[in-house]
């Protein structure tokens, strides 16, 4: 593995800062707020909190935290209006392995991404 073996403890997604947690405890208190189970992870904007499974192999503890940034950036920008559920589940699924492989495979590019000054929220478009 590379120089970060321990997972963070915060996500920032625009305005939000979310704890990042991986627990069972944690992911059952969410999933139960959403009255929804057997998921490797959820979010919640309004708790502060995005929560994961405990025992993940390292590849899919990242798509799934991957996976529930997403869901985060949807809520956080209401996003969420332009897709029914259960087609954002499915997009999101596809998508976040794709988006990490991006990250991983284009460490230059993600270095070019870092420099530019953190004010907010980047332009939209």
């Amino acid at each position: 593995m590379g120089e970060l073996e321990v997972l963070p403890t915060k996500v920032i997604i625009g305005p939000h800062t979310l704890i990042l947690r991986c627990a069972k405890s944690a992911l059952q208190h969410l999933q139960g707020a959403r009255e929804a189970t057997g998921y490797y992870g959820a979010e919640s904007i309004a708790e502060g909190m995005i929560a994961i499974d405990t025992g993940l192999h390292y590849d899919k503890e990242a798509v799934t935290i991957m996976h529930e940034c997403l869901h985060a950036i949807l809520d956080i920008y209401r996003l969420d209006r332009f897709i029914r559920e259960e087609k954002a589940e499915e997009l999101l699924s596809l998508i976040a392995p794709m988006l990490i492989s991006l990250l991983r495979d284009n460490p230059d590019l993600v270095a070019y991404w870092q420099k530019g000054e953190r004010k907010g929220s980047l332009p939209h478009g």
